[in-house]
């Protein structure tokens, strides 16, 4: 360690800290902003300053946040350990943070607030989070006693100041950095959802439209093949590899990179009326009810799992690709959304599938309208591809940056 430093535990610093609250009650018309800890990003406070609550009945002694003060998150799926400085530029009203946020606070101590603020987005106390978080699956938190137990390398007040400096400018350019990129690749998804949009606009004017369930030979689901009873005695969910792989919507939405789930020969030949071939429409029918995927081409067993649809068209009259990516245009996604029921959670029936109107040009039609988006899909692939290349290249430099600015190698 260079000469001059010290490594201290954050609560040998002198700082004060503090949980946040639990607010009872809630409120629109609230006299307090509350800081939830899926708030916190080490960019910064994203959070809706229009929801309030009323700090009535609820002790706040002592807890209002001030500028400069380090909000870390102590809890949460995917959120633990996450970091941010708090500044109540453009708020008119007194905030809170929730209580799975820790707040310190750093005032007249030996160590500087953004100092302490760098080192814990660093690979240093990365570690120190990753040995002291509890809990495997689910919400994982970590107790106020072991962060304030932190190892901080602490060098005098005039190198903090200096390494601090350094790394506001180079933290700003990040910033700026990822923002460009990030836009980037919004964009690039725009012109594909614009094109999208655009190809099936003349057709909803210029062609027939059809019901959905004149087009479909097969609609099912995992529960055509039984009673829950039933399937409970013939099916068990495996997280180790088996015969068959049991197709879930996290799937499409972690683009199959997730662990799979997996079932017996005896569960999957049990599942007749469910079983996957590749090039079908999948449907969530609860939850994120309507959205609208398409299976890619598989190699192995595969069934149904729950909450879904499976829809396979008859031959001849309309393409599976082509009935997915209206399903996904402006206009599909409309006619979907006007047949959900329920309002906590969302579902959407058969019936109401098979009702959705389809335009129908020539196959030869269908086709064309399909390689193209198919082009422009590859090349928004590409592009998106390019520009998180960028991101993570950005993620490392910040990694190496802070681990030079806490060994004492910052130049």
């Amino acid at each position: 360690m260079k000469n001059g430093w010290q490594i201290k535990r954050l609560r040998d610093l002198g700082i004060s800290y503090f949980k946040g609250v639990s607010p009872k009650v809630k409120s629109s018309s609230g006299d307090m902003v509350l800081v939830p800890s899926g708030a916190v990003f080490p960019g910064g406070i994203k959070f809706d300053r229009t929801k309030k609550f009323s700090s009535s009945g609820v002790n706040v002694t002592g807890k209002i946040l001030c500028d400069g003060d380090i909000l870390f998150n102590c809890g949460g799926v995917g959120t633990l350990g996450r970091s941010a400085i708090f500044s109540s530029s453009s708020m008119r009203e007194k905030a809170v943070s929730d209580s799975f946020v820790l707040v310190i606070r750093s005032r007249n101590t030996d160590a500087l607030s953004r100092f302490i603020f760098y080192f814990l987005q660093s690979e240093q106390a990365s570690e120190e989070i990753i040995a002291n978080t509890r809990g495997t699956t689910g919400i994982t938190s970590i107790r106020t006693e072991a962060i304030m137990g932190f190892g901080m390398p602490v060098p005098p007040l005039p190198e903090q100041q200096r390494i601090v400096g350094i790394l506001d400018k180079a933290f700003a350019s990040f910033a700026t950095a990822r923002a460009n990129a990030e836009k980037n690749a919004d964009n690039a998804r725009a012109l594909y959802s614009s094109e999208l949009d655009n190809l099936f606009t003349g057709l909803i004017d210029n062609c027939e439209t059809i019901e959905l369930g004149e087009l479909i030979e097969t609609l099912t689901d995992y529960h055509a093949n039984g009673s829950y009873e039933v399937l409970k005695q013939h099916v068990e969910l495996k997280d180790t590899e088996d015969y068959a792989w049991m197709v879930r919507s996290t799937d499409f939405e972690k683009g199959f990179q997730n662990e799979m789930r997996y079932i017996t020969k005896a569960a999957y030949e049990f599942l007749k009326k469910s079983r996957v071939f590749g090039g079908e429409i999948i449907m969530s029918k609860i939850g994120n009810a309507g959205k609208v995927y398409l299976m890619p081409d598989i190699c192995s067993p595969c069934s149904l799992a729950m909450n879904l649809f499976l829809i396979r068209l008859k031959d001849g009259r309309a393409s599976n690709k082509y009935v997915y990516r209206f399903l996904k245009s402006k206009f599909g996604e409309a006619q979907i959304q006007a047949r959900l029921k329920g309002a906590a959670t969302q579902t959407i029936t058969k019936e109401n599938v098979r009702s959705l109107l389809i335009p129908l040009p020539s196959k030869t039609e269908q086709d064309q309208i399909v390689l193209r988006l198919e082009n422009l899909e590859i090349e928004t692939q590409r592009l998106e591809s390019i520009y998180q290349k960028k991101l993570d290249a950005v993620d490392a430099l910040k990694k190496s940056l802070l681990h030079h600015a806490f060994t004492g190698q910052l130049k």
